[in-house]
């Protein structure tokens, strides 16, 4: 077989010569370093796992959310970075390098406008926003109102037939101790904090 056909109808095809494609797995391959390395090494924060994912909290690393019309730019402006700030942008929010003391607050406000903690996935160092939120399986005959209210947490949604329940962590406090707490209550079968991998890109 002539191979400089078989290239040239590769490139026709759309496929990628392999040189390329190596190149692409470099840079991703980098980029999963890179995201690995802003983990944390401050004691307390530690591992958790969400929907069968091992993450770690990353404390170098903050997201903030556009709003409509806003640019990666002017969205890192408003928080107090720069552009040279920027990690990436994925959906509708942009990961920044930010550094952050004390507890890995559910919210940080940053010139008025709310930053949320970010981790990354161990296995593949994938970035994930952490909402706040947090997923609970309940024993029977247990209520979440009650149990949101004594652990002062906001009860989102309960759904009795399944046991669970989904809980929001007030702005400000801290997301691993909120969620240590709900795993030890007596009426809780397990916990879980919410990590959002995947993000739909805006059309």
């Amino acid at each position: 077989m002539n191979f400089r056909i078989l290239a040239v109808a590769l490139g026709l095809a759309g496929v990628e010569p392999l040189s390329a494609c190596a190149q692409d797995k470099a840079a991703a391959k980098q980029r999963v370093e890179e995201n690995r390395a802003s983990a944390p090494s401050t004691p307390g924060l530690g591992d958790f796992r969400s929907s069968g994912r091992h993450y770690q909290f990353a404390s170098g690393i903050r997201a903030v959310a556009l709003a409509d019309g806003d640019t990666g730019d002017r969205a890192l402006t408003s928080v107090g970075a720069s552009p040279s700030d920027l990690i990436e942008t994925r959906g509708k929010y942009v990961f920044f390098r930010k550094q952050a003391k004390g507890p890995m607050a559910a919210q940080r406000s940053a010139n008025g406008r709310p930053t949320l903690p970010v981790a990354v996935n161990v296995r593949t160092g994938g970035l994930g926003v952490v909402p706040g939120t947090l997923t609970a399986r309940l024993k029977p005959a247990s209520d979440g109102r009650t149990i949101a209210a004594e652990r002062g947490i906001e009860l989102l949604l309960e759904t009795s037939h399944l046991g669970a329940a989904f809980f929001r962590v007030p702005v400000g406090r801290d997301i691993p101790a909120a969620a240590a707490a709900l795993a030890s209550d007596p009426r809780v079968l397990s916990a879980e904090i919410d990590v959002q991998e995947y993000f739909a890109e805006p059309q």
